[in-house]
């Protein structure tokens, strides 16, 4: 009977790969449920229900990110690396993003520029999921 050779254990090398990959998207989906969570107290002083309905349309992104995902992945630049090339991009958009809406979410509040900051809100969130 032949002696099975030991076969290394992928698996605990992959441990550290997977909770790397854990801690990102805790990351990733922390702050967006905290905001998510928070707009309906947040908003209530300055909108109705129909109009915070509008703004939670701000989720979208998430259910068509499978769309998306296989494009994201397939495209890159060599000289940033896979993962650099979208990573890097898109941060810096949300960051300008959510900047911008710093100084003027009161402002789009108070005058119930409702589609104005639905429109950056998902744009931020499409970033945010790339």
């Amino acid at each position: 009977m032949a002696t099975e050779k030991a076969k290394p254990n992928y698996f605990r090398q992959d441990i550290p790969n997977m909770m790397l990959l854990v801690v990102l998207y805790s990351f990733q989906g922390l702050p967006q449920g905290l905001f998510l969570s928070s707009i309906p107290v947040l908003f209530k002083q300055y909108l109705t229900y129909k109009e915070m309905g509008v703004v939670m349309l701000c989720t979208m992104p998430y259910s068509f990110k499978v769309f998306w995902a296989p494009v994201v992945e397939m495209y890159y630049f060599e000289k940033l690396g896979k993962r650099k090339s979208w990573v890097v991009p898109t941060q810096l958009i949300g960051c300008c993003i959510l900047f911008y809406l710093s100084y003027t979410i009161v402002e789009m509040l108070l005058e119930k520029q409702v589609y104005k900051l639905t429109s950056f809100l998902i744009l931020n969130t499409f970033v945010i999921t790339c």
